[in-house]
């Protein structure tokens, strides 16, 4: 196994261990609601969006970093499209998927599009929109853009430095891991055949898989 498998399968496991007791944490918060806990409703009402959100990130990194026993395995497009929800909904940046119709894509294919949707999300500053454009009847072309959000005075603008990581094929030696997806997504693209291109416009970048 090659050092990008292994570290492919050490994140894997990760993620597969530790969603069991994360979603357990999330099933006894429920549980003790419905029991009654008085005055501690704010406290388990922290833990338990807490959880939930960890648990749906852990399912959202599994596609994007794991490795996969069968690239073709299928996964449906509203499955993803909940996913995708965990990592971008934020509050001040939303996600826009408005159909979640088609074929599922595979394994490997939802592997690109979530680190595409990870490189568009650390573009942002602290408001915009990630959209998600799918082919309707298959995989490819898909499209995913992020657009900035000016708040009062403050224009609407990318992270010039973040957003050009896009444009060039950097080191994953010379990036910190919160960035570690713009080392991988040139690589998932060439498993799949896939050219990658950007466009930035403004307060707006693209990201285009084409097959």
């Amino acid at each position: 196994m090659t050092e990008p498998d292994l570290a492919s399968a050490i994140s894997s496991r990760i993620c597969h261990d530790l969603v069991s007791p994360v979603g357990a944490i999330v099933n006894g918060v429920d549980l003790i609601r419905e029991i009654g806990m008085g005055d501690f409703q704010d406290e388990l009402g922290m833990i338990s969006q807490s959880a939930t959100r960890a648990s749906s990130l852990l399912q959202f990194y599994r596609i994007a970093f794991g490795t996969a026993e069968d690239n073709d395995a299928e996964i449906a497009r509203p499955v993803l499209q909940n996913q995708a929800q965990s990592l971008i909904d934020t509050g001040r940046i939303s996600l826009e998927w408005p159909d979640a119709s088609g074929p599922a894509l595979k394994r490997a294919e939802a592997r690109l599009l979530f680190q595409m949707l990870m490189c568009c999300r650390a573009s942002l500053g602290m408001r915009g929109f990630v959209s998600v454009d799918l082919a309707p009847t298959g995989s490819f072309p898909v499209s995913v853009t992020a657009e900035a959000v000016g708040l009062g005075e403050n224009p609407a603008e990318l992270n010039p430095d973040i957003a050009r990581l896009l444009e060039t094929e950097p080191d994953a030696a010379t990036l910190p891991p919160r960035l570690i997806e713009f080392a991988l997504i040139r690589a998932s693209a060439a498993r799949l055949n896939v050219v990658l291109t950007t466009e930035r416009h403004g307060a707006s970048l693209s990201v285009i898989a084409t097959g």
